[in-house]
């Protein structure tokens, strides 16, 4: 560790003053009277470094900061730690000649900054291991941290002559052990972690040990039959066993012979489903195709009426010479009237041809025609309707026939088996967990009997 950790100075900050400890040659030696300070200065090493210190009332109560310019393994940086304030869970890292910070870690674990132990064990390349935290099986472990690893550089005044590297320490005991043995290459990572493992299966074997002595203390509370009487009765479940698998068996043989009895039931039905829906897609578009005809039917009957109102407006009225309003009775001789305007719409007046009677009689002819063609249409149409929907409803039936005999077979043959078989695999299922259970009775009885 002297090799890889040095400290080369320790600046201490006060409110009044700055003072900067230099420790440049090969071996530093601090002496001097009874309190001038000589511990403190070694706690604000200490403490600079992460370690839980002692600070006396004057250190506390005047020193602001202390600041240690360390090599630690191939990294030459400097260590802030305040004193006695907010921040002084946490460590800055400076850079030796800016003294600009690098990066600031937590004292403790802290979620929101990594941990100092990490980044000092990492500068040394020391492994960061976790240990088993006892020897008799327990699964917990601890961690070795950098103040452990600290604990073989520096040893307070009063424990100098009377202990060495905390060895009365009980709970310190496993991690000076573990660091002992990594400082000299005893152990390495493999080893520890074959260590936790152990500590583990230890810790489990000792829960299965504890259950097993319940579950034998009782078995042998609850059941004081023999041996000989158990082994009877597991020849007797065996047996009962075997009878039950081969009526299942059995049971399932008749339900794949029915299943196969089926499948000719079951393809024709598909066929028919897919009939009906076919036939019931042709019923749909022979409708749309319906309707559609009697729109056009509709429409040409609407322009014949049209026509024939027309017709017999201009027949009755063309005589006509209107001088008062039809509906209101009032007079139209004084009403300003456009030329070639009606003189009651005040529309244009309809040219020769459109009132010619033969012309309109073409366009009635037209129309009669139409309409004969569009009713001729209309009817055919209705004809494949009806056709679709009668073809429909023969498959809609056969589709349900189908479907009663299918259920009607169902329920005569394939439901009783399914509740046969239900009814023989909880039964066989029950013997099985008997059978274990006897196994148990067995081995304690075997222990009990011996």
């Amino acid at each position: 560790m002297a090799v890889h950790l040095r400290f080369r100075s320790l600046t201490v900050t006060t409110a009044d003053t700055e003072k900067t400890y230099r420790f440049d040659g090969p071996a530093t030696v601090v002496s001097g009277p009874s309190g001038t300070g000589k511990s403190s200065l070694l706690m604000l090493l200490k403490h600079v470094v992460g370690g839980k210190a002692v600070l006396t009332p004057a250190v506390r109560d005047h020193v602001l900061s202390a600041r240690a310019e360390v090599f630690i393994g191939e990294q030459h940086v400097v260590l802030k730690r305040t004193v006695n304030d907010t921040r002084s869970g946490q460590v800055d890292v400076l850079d030796p000649g800016t003294l600009a910070t690098r990066n600031t870690y937590a004292v403790q674990a802290d979620g929101d900054l990594p941990p100092l132990s990490d980044y000092l064990l990492a500068a040394l390349d020391f492994p960061r291991e976790t240990i088993p935290a006892s020897r008799v099986g327990k699964a917990t472990t601890r961690d070795l941290t950098f103040t452990d690893l600290f604990a073989y550089v520096y040893r307070e005044a009063r424990n100098i002559d009377r202990e060495v590297v905390g060895h009365l320490d009980a709970w310190f005991k496993t991690k000076r052990t573990a660091l002992f043995k990594l400082m000299f290459a005893l152990t390495d990572s493999s080893v520890l972690e074959l260590s936790r493992k152990l500590g583990e299966l230890k810790e489990e074997l000792r829960k299965k040990a504890d259950e097993y002595e319940n579950v034998k203390n009782f078995l042998g509370a609850t059941d004081s039959r023999t041996e000989d009487q158990l082994r009877a009765e597991l020849t007797s479940l065996r047996d009962m066993l075997q009878r039950a698998d081969a009526a299942l068996a059995s049971l399932r043989h008749e339900l794949e012979e029915s299943t196969a009895v089926d499948a000719v039931l079951r393809r024709d039905l598909r066929a028919a489903v897919d009939s009906a829906r076919d036939a019931a897609q042709d019923v749909l578009a022979a409708q749309e195709l319906v309707e559609a005809r009697a729109a056009i039917v509709a429409q040409v009957e609407l322009e014949l009426s049209r026509l024939d109102r027309s017709t017999t407006a201009i027949e009755k009225l063309s005589p006509f010479d209107f001088v008062v309003c039809p509906r209101c009775m009032q007079r139209l001789s004084t009403r300003l009237v456009p030329e070639d305007h009606c003189v009651v719409c005040l529309q244009h007046d309809p040219h020769d041809h459109d009132v010619d009677p033969a012309a309109i009689a073409q366009t009635r002819r037209i129309l009669d025609f139409q309409l004969q063609d569009a009713r001729a249409v209309l009817d055919a149409d209705s004809g494949v309707l009806e056709a679709a929907q009668q073809r429909a409803q023969q498959t809609d039936f056969l589709t349900h026939s189908l479907r009663r005999q299918l259920d009607a077979q169902t329920r005569d043959l394939v439901a009783p088996r399914f509740d046969a078989i239900a009814d023989a695999s909880a039964r066989a299922a029950a013997l099985r967990a008997d059978g274990g259970l006897w196994n148990a009775r067995n081995s304690a009885g075997q222990r009990r009997h011996p």
